[in-house]
C-alpha cells in the first residue's frame, strides 16, 4: 500500500514548486539570466517529484516513508533558491562571464553536498539544508571577495581609480523596471545591459587614457569629450528603445577611440623616439581628434528631434514677438497721428485767436 506521507510529500513539492515558478515568471526582481536558470531548475525538481510519485504508485508494496527524499529535495530546493538570489546580486555588481561558470558549479555543489550529508547519516532532519546553506553562503562570500579583487586589479591596471562622476543609472535597480516600462523583454534587457556594461568600461578607459598626456587632454578639453561620452551613455540608458540609433557611437567610434588612445599612450611612453615615431603620434592625435568631433556630431544627431522642437518653439516665439511688435508699432502710429491732429487743432485755434486780436 502506498504510504500516505510519501504521496503527500510529492504533491506538496509539486504545489510549492509550481507556485514559486509562477512567481518567478511574473516577477521582475531577478535578472533575466538567473530567472531562466531557476525556472529550469524548478522544472527539473517538479519532474523528479512527479517521477517519485509515479514510482510510489507503480510499486504499491512501498509502505515506508522515504526520509532521504525529504532531506535531499528540501536541501536542493531551498539552497538553489538561495544561491540564485546571491548570484543575482553579484551579477548586478559585477559583469564577469566567470560568474556564470561558478553558478553552475554551485548548483552541482548543492546536489552533491545534499546527497553526501544524507549518506553521512543525518536522515530526516533540517541539518542537510542548514549545513549546505552555510557552505553556500561561505562560498558566495569568497566569490564576492574574489570579484572585488578582480575589479580592483582591473581598475588599478587601467588607472580607473577615480571615476566618481560617472552616471549611476545603469547600476540602479529601478532601471530594470524602467526597461520593462519602455517595452523591452527579458532577452532584450539582458543584451542591452551587457552592451552598456562594455560601453561603460570603454568610457572609463578613455577618461583614464586622455589624462596621461597633455596632447590628449588638450583634445579632450577642445571637444569636451568625456562629458559628451558620459551624457551620451546616460541618454541611451534613459531611452533604451533608441539603442540602434546609437550603434555608430557604441560599435564604431567608442571602441576605435579607446584603442587609439591606448596605442598612443603606449608609443608615447617609449623612452627612445625617432622622427617616424613622432610622425605616428601626430597622425594618431589627428585621428583621435577627428573621432572626438564625430562623436560630438553623433550626440547632436541623437538629439536632433529635441533641437527641431526647440527651433520650432523659437520660431513660434519670434512670430509672436513680431506680431506684438507690429501691434505696438500700429498703436504708436495711431498715437502719433492723434497727437499730430491735436497739435494741428491747437495751432489752428491759436491762429484764429491772433487774427481776432489783430482785428481789435
Amino acid at each position: 500500500m502506498l504510504s500516505f506521507g510519501y504521496a503527500f510529500f510529492c504533491i506538496l513539492v509539486l504545489i510549492i514548486s509550481g507556485i514559486y515558478a509562477h512567481r518567478l515568471i511574473s516577477g521582475k526582481n531577478l535578472t533575466p539570466k538567473y530567472k531562466k536558470k531557476i525556472q529550469l531548475s524548478l522544472g527539473v525538481l517538479i519532474f523528479i517529484a512527479v517521477a517519485l510519485l509515479i514510482f510510489g504508485i507503480d510499486f504499491l508494496h512501498i509502505t515506508f516513508l522515504p526520509t532521504y527524499v525529504i532531506s535531499i529535495v528540501l536541501s536542493i530546493i531551498l539552497n538553489s533558491f538561495l544561491l540564485t538570489l546571491i548570484f543575482n546580486k553579484l551579477q548586478e555588481s559585477f559583469h564577469y562571464p566567470l560568474l556564470k561558470i561558478i553558478y553552475y558549479i554551485g548548483i552541482t555543489f548543492i546536489f552533491l553536498t545534499s546527497f553526501t550529508i544524507y549518506q553521512g547519516g543525518y536522515g530526516l532532519s533540517f541539518e542537510p539544508t542548514i549545513v549546505t546553506a552555510i557552505l553556500v553562503i561561505a562560498s558566495s562570500i569568497a566569490v564576492g571577495v574574489m570579484m572585488l579583487f578582480f575589479k580592483a586589479y582591473k581598475n588599478l591596471r587601467s588607472g580607473n581609480v577615480t571615476f566618481n562622476n560617472f552616471p549611476q543609472a545603469f547600476t540602479n535597480k529601478d532601471k530594470i523596471q524602467h526597461y520593462y516600462d519602455q517595452g523591452l523583454n527579458d532577452s532584450e534587457i539582458e543584451y542591452f545591459r551587457s552592451q552598456m556594461a562594455v560601453a561603460r568600461d570603454q568610457i572609463k578607459s578613455i577618461e583614464s587614457g586622455v589624462n596621461q598626456t597633455a596632447k590628449l587632454r588638450a583634445i579632450e578639453v577642445r571637444y569636451n569629450t568625456i562629458e559628451v561620452l558620459q551624457n551620451f551613455f546616460k541618454d541611451i540608458v534613459e531611452e533604451p528603445t533608441r539603442f540602434t540609433q546609437a550603434s555608430q557611437f557604441l560599435y564604431k567610434f567608442l571602441p576605435s577611440l579607446e584603442d587609439l588612445i591606448q596605442k598612443y599612450n603606449e608609443i608615447n611612453g617609449h623612452v627612445a623616439k625617432n622622427k617616424q615615431t613622432y610622425l605616428i603620434l601626430e597622425r594618431s592625435a589627428q585621428t583621435i581628434e577627428q573621432i572626438c568631433e564625430q562623436i560630438t556630431d553623433e550626440y547632436v544627431l541623437f538629439h536632433e528631434e529635441t533641437y527641431k522642437e526647440m527651433q520650432d518653439e523659437i520660431k513660434l516665439a519670434n512670430r509672436n514677438l513680431s506680431r506684438k511688435a507690429a501691434r505696438q508699432n500700429m498703436n504708436q502710429t495711431q498715437d502719433s497721428d492723434s497727437i499730430t491732429d491735436t497739435v494741428s487743432d491747437i495751432l489752428k485755434e491759436s491762429n484764429d485767436w491772433l487774427d481776432d486780436n489783430n482785428d481789435i
